[in-house]
């Protein structure tokens, strides 16, 4: 991939800034466009000008890494935000920087060679979101013109037509190498985010979607299924049981055995779909 992978370094320390700006100034694929010390001025410049990727510190005073990210949230479609790498001095951020849907983190201090496998990873994603979004348009070109776009040849998922009264999906076909198999949407357990991507879990397996949570969220039937955490779509009727693991806060267990979190807010809409309050 020739283009050029745009960068935004956020951190509050200026040595940090410096370390990240030196390191990434020497990779020929990437350029820093911005440097800032705290989360407002990130937000900002990243709404103004959306970067490839940014490095996110997570401990900064005011608005932290995570209130960025819920910023941006707030103010851009979930597919403009950028790769984010949240850069942080304790490990235990890990679980909760995924659960934010992020890319990958960096645990300070983090030597060359994981920075190395960290940006090769950013590289793949980079050309694999460009590439779709330029498949994405050409499919809805030809979909315009009543032609019927050849399906990508690799291990993904894509969604069939709508065939509910209320136009939504009631069947997916997933796609595992060259074999597609179609199932009803009702047959899924769960859908976790995957990166920007979506992944479908029924039957003990799973299998990757090419479209982000939030626009699964809206094609699918909101009578069967509802979004319980950022990253987390369940099945409303392969819920088995709910434990209570904090005052407020709930985990959702599955019939499989899953356990996810249920976000305190999603929690109204989640009393909504069951009809009663926990």
């Amino acid at each position: 991939m020739s283009e050029t992978i745009r960068v935004i370094v956020v951190d509050d320390e200026h040595l940090a800034r410096e370390r990240l700006r030196r390191l990434i100034a020497v990779e020929p694929d990437m350029r820093i466009v911005g440097m800032c010390p705290d989360g407002d001025s990130a937000v900002e410049m990243v709404l103004d000008d959306p970067p490839d990727l940014l490095f996110l510190d997570v401990a900064m005073p005011g608005r932290d890494g995570f209130g960025v990210v819920e910023a941006l949230l707030a103010h851009m479609p979930a597919e403009s935000i950028p790769l984010i790498v949240f850069v942080t001095a304790f490990d235990q951020h890990a679980l909760r920087a995924f659960e934010a849907q992020a890319l990958d983190y960096l645990v300070k201090p983090f030597d060359d060679e994981r920075f190395a496998t960290l940006l090769d990873r950013v590289r793949r994603l980079v050309r694999q979101s460009r590439v779709e979004a330029v498949t994405g348009q050409l499919r809805r070109l030809l979909g315009e013109r009543g032609v019927v776009a050849p399906m990508p040849d690799d291990d993904t998922t894509e969604t069939a037509s709508p065939g509910g009264a209320d136009g939504a999906l009631d069947h997916l076909v997933l796609r595992t190498g060259k074999r597609s198999k179609i199932v009803r949407t009702e047959t899924v357990d769960w859908i976790g985010a995957d990166g920007v991507y979506a992944r479908i879990h029924l039957a003990g397996s799973s299998y990757l979607i090419r479209m982000p949570m939030h626009e699964l969220e809206t094609r699918l039937d909101p009578r069967r299924f509802v979004r319980i955490h950022r990253s987390a779509i369940v099945n409303i009727d392969r819920v088995r049981e709910l434990h209570e693991i904090d005052r407020g806060e709930y985990a959702v267990m599955l019939e499989d055995g899953t356990k996810l979190k249920l976000s305190r807010s999603r929690k109204a809409a989640f009393e909504s779909r069951l009809g009663q309050s926990l």
